[in-house]
């Protein structure tokens, strides 16, 4: 498995709540109101769309368990909460407690998530 490929969008969002704590605790302070991801940003922001970053991580999820087709929709998205789970709690940690992690950790931790999703590919639990 390609650690570099397959942990790129955790350790960016954590390098991400580790550069601007205070941005990434704003972002996830208060809830946008409906429809404002939309109308900042076009429907390419919307929770679920394919250009969101949730939409990214599963596209990344989906060409993973082998394409469309390959996996139901239910496992590539408990796949997807799983690993979002991991880097968001790493990333909430780092940047509300001043928390951090060497990149080398970061990576086996991220790596630990993906051995789970790898066992999902292969069919085990």
């Amino acid at each position: 498995m390609n650690s570099s490929l397959h942990c790129g969008i955790g350790l960016a969002y954590v390098a991400f709540a580790r550069e601007e704590p205070r941005l990434f605790q704003l972002m996830l302070a208060v809830p946008p109101p409906a429809g404002a991801c939309e109308k900042a940003c076009g429907p390419a922001a919307a929770p679920g769309a394919e250009d969101s970053a949730y939409g990214q991580l599963r596209a990344v999820v989906r060409r993973y368990l082998g394409g469309a087709g390959a996996a139901r929709e239910d496992v590539i998205e408990r796949c997807c909460d799983f690993l979002w789970v991991i880097a968001h709690g790493l990333a909430s940690i780092e940047a509300t407690t001043g928390w951090q992690r060497s990149r080398d950790d970061l990576v086996a931790i991220l790596e630990m998530g993906l051995a789970t999703l790898d066992a999902e590919r292969r069919g085990g639990r």
